[in-house]
């Protein structure tokens, strides 16, 4: 008889009951808690290194301008450090070079003269073209052109296509039978059905359809689709709804009849007007009688309490009603935004017309008016165009405080000052 083996004790001791404790646990059985999946698939530690059979074959060894070559020649040595061409011994730098020389003349025509010696400066002089020893007196007329003269060759369009002559005899022969077979017709040639056409009909001067007639900015238009403006795709029901709402210029407004009613496009809607003598200037003057005239009444309120009648000698001159500049009253500190009323400050017409060039920078003429510290006015006048010096300003300054009663001066009365003093 067999024992039954000892059962393993894993996390879940206790947690089940094992109903075959004779059949061992599959797996390995760890003893740290935290070592478990989830420690396996997150590395904590540094990454270990590629070894070096591997790299040349890894993507990420494809760096930022690096040369990539391909996987089968990861294990080839690379090329020989082979340069070609002479190396630079950068005697002179860009600044020497490019700066104009700036000895006298008599150092530039020494050394000139020392470098005749040269060979390279006898043979290769500056600015002209290289002295190779004699040439040809052919050779210095400007006419004179190197090389074979290219002789003229058959046309291309010969070669690929060739021209068929329509008088040979052979040609015309098989002709009909190549255009039967292959389609073959010459270029604008007619296709021939042999019809039997009617009589003063002939099918090579005869034009079938209809002729468009001349279009104006035909290509403009084709060129331009849509107008200058472009085509604008809105909904259908967004049309209809203006359509029915708004007032079209010179039509009449759309009230949904649709299209049932014909009505030429000359119809006047409403009521026709009947002539009458009484016009406009009837209205303004009148048209009464020479009896009519004589009545005291004509031009008087006769309404009581709206006759404007004065019960004393002193109120003969009274002028009734609310006058139109509000002299009656103080003009408010702080005025309201639905304070209409004027002051005598407001602007003429001729301020809304002509207003002044400072409008657009909201600098209106009554602040000018206003008075201003000396300190002020003297860092103004030296940003402004007065050009003043000290003393001028200061005579200017005193000049224009003798315009106001209380000494004050402004900007106005400083440009006064400064006129009358011709500074």
């Amino acid at each position: 008889m067999t024992s039954a083996l000892p059962s393993l004790q894993g996390s879940n001791a206790g947690r089940f009951n094992n109903v075959a404790p004779w059949i061992p646990a599959a797996g390995k059985v760890q003893s740290d808690p935290l070592d478990n999946v989830g420690t396996c698939v997150k590395h904590t530690g540094d990454r270990p290194d590629t070894p070096e059979r591997v790299m040349p074959f890894r993507k990420s060894r494809q760096e930022v301008g690096r040369s990539v070559q391909p996987r089968g020649k990861a294990g080839d040595p690379g090329p020989p450090d082979v340069r070609f061409g002479k190396r630079n011994t950068y005697d002179d730098n860009a600044l020497l070079l490019i700066q104009p020389d700036t000895r006298c003349v008599f150092l530039q025509k020494q050394q000139a003269l020392s470098e005749q010696i040269y060979h390279t400066t006898r043979n290769e002089p500056l600015g002209t073209r290289r002295v190779t020893g004699q040439t040809p007196e052919k050779v210095n007329d400007p006419k004179t052109r190197f090389g074979k003269v290219t002789k003229t060759s058959e046309n291309s369009k010969a070669v690929i296509y060739p021209y068929q002559n329509e008088d040979d005899e052979e040609e015309a022969k098989n002709h009909h039978k190549y255009c039967r077979t292959h389609n073959s017709y010459h270029a604008g040639e007619q296709k021939k059905r042999d019809y039997h056409w009617a009589k003063g009909i002939n099918p090579k001067e005869h034009r079938f359809g209809y002729v468009e007639q001349s279009e104006v900015n035909g290509v403009k238009g084709a060129m331009s689709y849509g107008g200058e403006t472009g085509t604008a795709i809105v909904q259908k029901t967004m049309e209809d709804f203006k359509d029915i709402t708004r007032d079209t210029l010179g039509k009449p407004k759309n009230h949904g009849f649709g299209n049932e009613r014909t009505i030429d496009r000359n119809f006047t809607f409403g009521k026709k007007n009947t002539s009458d003598d009484w016009g406009v200037r009837e209205c303004m003057v009148g048209n009464l009688a020479d009896t009519d005239m004589n009545d005291p009444k004509l031009g008087v309120s006769t309404r009581p309490g709206f006759r404007n009648v004065t019960h004393s000698s002193e109120d003969a001159e009274r002028a009734f009603g609310i006058p139109s500049v509000r002299i009656d009253k103080k003009r408010p500190t702080y005025r309201k935004v639905t304070d209409n009323n004027n002051y005598g400050d407001d602007c003429n017409a001729l301020s809304l017309i002509c207003p002044s060039k400072y409008a657009s920078k909201n600098v209106h003429e009554e602040d000018f008016l206003q008075p201003i510290l000396k300190e002020d006015m003297y860092h103004l006048a030296q940003k402004s165009c007065f050009g003043l010096e000290d003393d001028e300003f200061d005579e200017a300054w005193a000049l224009a405080s003798t315009y106001t009663q209380n000494g004050s001066v402004s900007i106005e009365t400083f440009r006064r000052a400064v006129e009358a003093l011709d500074l």
